[in-house]
């Protein structure tokens, strides 16, 4: 087994792509994290992105490891059982401020383990999410009054409230204005209008063949009107407008509305996702 360790997307791009394209959809988070530093150039100051393959004998990607924000690691779906030690001491090598983990179950609750171990911290599960994907829209019944349209510069001041009681939903640190502001510079960030905005979402990991729906947020107030369900379902049908075959997107199985909406539109889990957080262990505690 060798771990081929990566601070340039387009490097790692080079020996993995190929690879994670093979579960396009499932992978849709690195390779989107990854197709869009790569767009983006080297990275001057501040944190440089880690990415990591492994490889088998025969020279196969097996797993895929990565960080492009402070202390947040994912990980791909381990081929090979034998790969999982060795890439979570790759992985605290590379980030010892390592606090959260994402990755496909089961791989994500063996690596956590792992990690732990190697790091001398205590894993801690976060959330039980589920990964779904769309290839058609099945438009709500009763649809909400209003339109999708682009988020504008006008919407910053309410999007960066919405962002922060995101974050604050899904306990999560965040950067609320550097998200609106990122989101609107590239234009990913969409509103649902009706006489104002009433909720939000971002189309983000932009793959081949697939886009990733997030951030899907409607304050309290605006609740239980259908605007959700009218925003994914008209974003996922410009999705594959555009050309592409798949939507995805992650739900939290603590939601079980957001779960049920979300399969009324048409999307079909595809596989089950676990979160997990890491902070300072006993043995570690003591050093």
């Amino acid at each position: 087994m060798r771990i081929h360790r990566f601070s340039s997307a387009v490097d790692f791009l080079a020996l993995a792509e190929s690879a994670l394209l093979a579960a396009e959809v499932e992978n849709n988070l690195i390779l989107g994290l990854a197709y869009a530093l790569a767009r983006r150039g080297p990275v001057v100051g501040g944190l440089a992105p880690y990415f990591a393959a492994a490889t088998d004998e025969a020279g196969s990607v097996v797993m895929c490891a990565f960080r492009t924000l402070p202390g947040k690691v994912g990980v791909t779906r381990a081929l090979q059982p034998a790969v999982l030690r060795p890439l979570a001491e790759d992985v605290w090598r590379a980030c010892p401020d390592a606090t959260s983990m994402i990755g496909p179950r089961p791989t994500v609750d063996a690596f956590a383990g792992d990690l732990a171990s190697v790091s001398e911290m205590d894993a801690a599960p976060h959330t039980n999410q589920r990964l779904y994907e769309l290839r058609a829209v099945v438009p709500p019944a009763d649809p909400a009054p209003g339109h999708l349209r682009a988020a504008r510069a006008d919407d910053a001041g309410r999007l960066v409230e919405w962002t922060t009681a995101f974050f604050a939903a899904i306990r999560e640190p965040g950067d609320a204005e550097g998200f609106v502001r990122s989101h609107l510079a590239d234009g990913s960030l969409v509103v649902w209008d009706d006489e104002g905005i009433v909720a939000m979402a971002a189309a983000a990991g932009r793959t081949p063949h697939a886009a990733r729906i997030g951030f899907v947020y409607t304050p309290p107030e605006r609740r239980r009107r259908g605007y959700a369900s009218a925003l994914v379902a008209a974003l996922s049908q410009r999705l594959l407008d555009e050309g592409r075959s798949h939507c995805c997107l992650y739900t939290d199985l603590a939601n079980p509305t957001s779960n049920a909406i979300y399969q009324r539109l048409g999307y079909t889990p595809l596989c089950d996702i676990g979160r997990y957080t890491f902070t300072a262990g006993t043995r570690r505690a003591r050093a």
